[in-house]
């Protein structure tokens, strides 16, 4: 670092008794830019480098300019840099690092890797390796209320193993699988998460994304305009957002029972009922009328027949 980042040395505290003075009043932003890359290039020299950047949707426009410089040098150098990110998040904050990918994929400077959610059978793995072999059951229902999410999957077995339905028995843990099939559990943590994402929406997003919910996990938006008196073009618009910037919504195929394209569902049950809960009683009721009616004026002549529920409390 004294010998290819003589500036950047001195501006750190744990340095500065060992460094020779240099004078860092007149230092350029890019002059330091450019001495962070040759030191990772320097370290890189001998072995390889891996440089991994998490949680690029909280960072500052310092380390993607970072990011950016070095993704843009031509020199050679044995340096790989990893950055992850959360597309909501990045994408209700309005982050940067959206712009940047971009112009980096422009560039064919990156390439993205999109992240699967967990299966089953990861899901049961997963329990496997933290609680042995007796969790077998289990791993259904957890995927099935996290859709496979890892946040969603670590921090359900974190509540379930809290209320004592996850227990160590004679040396094995064991689930108390009917109470878990029972209750519909959200832990804490997570419904703030899901929650602060939803306060952030506007008023009338808010609107849609609550009548949808009252519509059932997978919905028609022409059922929501329907019981909210808007124009199915402004639903499907909000919807359309929501898809792009990973936002509760996610496209959805035609449905089995019904001869109509569904069009769009929640990404996850437990997104669904967090915001299904949080709505008032009476609201929640007059919803359910709306919905009820759009479902019947639309889809009258096949009410008979299986498809959406109408879901009460």
């Amino acid at each position: 670092m004294r010998r290819v980042a003589p500036h950047m040395a001195r501006l750190l505290p744990s340095l500065r008794s060992e460094v020779e003075p240099v004078d860092t009043t007149n230092v350029s932003y890019d002059r330091m830019l450019r001495e962070i890359g040759c030191l990772l290039e320097s370290m890189a020299a001998t072995a390889p480098l891996i440089l991994v950047l998490e949680d690029l949707h909280w960072s500052d426009t310092a380390i993607l300019d970072l990011l950016s410089f070095l993704a843009q040098r031509r020199d050679p150098a044995n340096l790989f840099v990893i950055g992850t990110y959360r597309p909501a998040e990045a994408a209700r904050h309005a982050h940067p690092i959206r712009d940047l990918r971009q112009s980096l994929r422009l560039r064919r400077r990156c390439t993205d890797l999109m992240l699967g959610y967990l299966s089953a059978a990861d899901v049961g793995e997963y329990l496997r390796a933290r609680f042995g072999h007796r969790t077998g059951q289990l791993a259904p229902l957890i995927h099935e209320r996290t859709d496979g999410n890892p946040l969603f999957v670590v921090m359900l077995v974190e509540e379930l193993t809290r209320r004592g339905w996850l227990k160590e028995a004679q040396g094995c843990w064991v689930a108390d699988v009917p109470s878990v099939q029972q209750a519909h559990v959200v832990p804490d943590d997570l419904r703030e998460v899901i929650l602060h994402q939803f306060h952030g929406f506007a008023a009338d997003e808010q609107d849609i994304v609550e009548a949808a919910s009252a519509a059932g996990v997978r919905f028609d938006p022409r059922i929501v305009a329907a019981a909210l008196g808007r124009d199915v073009e402004d639903i499907e618009a909000v919807c359309e957002r929501l898809v792009r910037t990973h936002l509760f919504l996610q496209h959805a195929g035609r449905s089995s029972n019904l001869d109509f394209d569904t069009r769009y569902q929640f990404a996850h049950a437990l997104q669904h009922q967090v915001i299904y809960d949080q709505i008032a009683d009476l609201r929640r009721q007059r919803l359910h009328r709306a919905v009820g009616e759009a479902l019947e004026s639309t889809h009258g002549d096949k009410r008979g027949e299986p498809g959406a529920v109408i879901r009460n409390r």
